[in-house]
């Protein structure tokens, strides 16, 4: 069997390495739906202040042959560190995407071993 041969014409396969969904609808992200206090630091942020779901994202995506991606924490609710996680593991269980996910964690928490576990 012979290798498929790569021609210029051809698209190169891309891993998204950091994007986020949210769903403001079904979850609490402080920064995106509490009154805006980072103006000062990020301008104005407005246009970020909406869901953004996964047939969204793969919509975006495969017209850029995306073929994996990793999924950075977008600020969810600091009281349940771990829901973020939980949330995208399921999406990757239906869709397929995302193939990563980088949570969030407090290393000086005093449930470090649990939030990690989780």
């Amino acid at each position: 069997m012979e290798a498929h041969a790569m021609h210029a014409e051809d698209p190169l396969p891309v891993v998204d390495t950091h994007h986020h969904l949210c769903d403001l609808q079904a979850h609490y992200y402080p920064w995106l739906m509490d009154e805006p206090m980072w103006k000062r630091v990020l301008g104005d942020y407005t246009p970020l202040r909406r869901s953004y779901l996964i047939d969204e994202y793969i919509a975006d995506a495969l017209p850029q042959h995306v073929v994996k991606s990793v999924h950075l924490q977008m600020g969810w609710d600091f009281a349940d560190p771990v829901g973020e996680t939980r949330w995208l593991q399921g999406i990757a269980d239906t869709h397929g995407f995302p193939h990563g996910i980088v949570g969030f964690a407090r290393l000086e928490s005093p449930d470090l071993d649990k939030v990690l576990d989780g």
